[in-house]
């Protein structure tokens, strides 16, 4: 049996189809055989399900009625274990399967709008995006008092600028006249768009070559770094 975890699948639907059945078997039962015998008998009967209730039961019924016989009429030392451990397999996907539901489950979360995002033209669940908070609650991780820095592209500039306006703890070690009365970013190395100029700014790689431009001097990678010449 392998030791990766098999895959938990939901529905949302009166009929559940074929295919999500064989899903089901993939990732309930691990023996290829089994499953294959499962999935010829209901081929041979056409035997459809309303829920996932329903498959485990199948699949419950199943192994019950093979390993009574297994019990009843294997000789001593001739019980099939690999029976056995299909057993095993269901039960243990069966407690996952419960524990990954509870996770969709709005009556315990402390925003249970937050748990689904908002589908506007859902049938029975319409919700506007319009207003939508979609974040379970506080952790509180971080406070205004908390100390941040940034650095990276206009993005993380923006980011900069919102919580310096908000009153957050925003470090700024240096900062260039020109960014006007909120800096861009925590020090002076402008705009940072890949992942080779944050190594470098960290010392992990060699300056790269630069020019001078009035007062100050310029990285020739692009990053928009400045360095005063005062």
């Amino acid at each position: 049996m392998s030791d990766a975890e098999p895959p938990v699948v939901f529905v949302d639907g009166p009929t559940l189809q074929p295919g999500f059945v064989d899903l089901v078997l993939d990732a309930a039962i691990p023996s290829a055989e089994v499953r294959e015998f499962l999935r010829a008998n209901l081929r041979k009967s056409g035997q459809q399900f309303e829920s996932l209730d329903q498959v485990f039961g199948m699949l419950r019924g199943f192994l019950a009625g093979n390993l009574e016989t297994a019990m009843k009429e294997s000789p001593l030392g001739g019980i099939n274990v690999d029976l056995l451990e299909q057993a095993a397999h269901l039960a243990r996907y069966e407690e996952r399967f419960l524990a990954e539901a509870k996770r969709y489950q709005t009556d315990d979360k402390p925003n249970p709008d937050a748990v689904f995002w908002p589908n506007p033209v859902h049938p029975t669940h319409a919700r506007p995006l319009i207003g939508a908070i979609p974040h379970t609650g506080n952790h509180g991780l971080v406070d205004k008092s908390t100390a941040i820095g940034s650095a990276g592209s206009c993005f993380a500039s923006e980011i900069a600028y919102y919580l310096q306006r908000q009153g957050y703890n925003y470090v700024v070690t240096e900062s260039d006249p020109r960014d006007g009365e909120l800096p861009e970013s925590s020090a002076c190395w402008g705009i940072i768009l890949a992942q080779f100029a944050i190594r470098r700014h960290c010392g992990r790689i060699p300056l790269d070559t630069l020019w001078e431009s009035e007062r100050w001097i310029t990285s020739a990678f692009g990053t928009g770094s400045r360095v005063s010449m005062s």
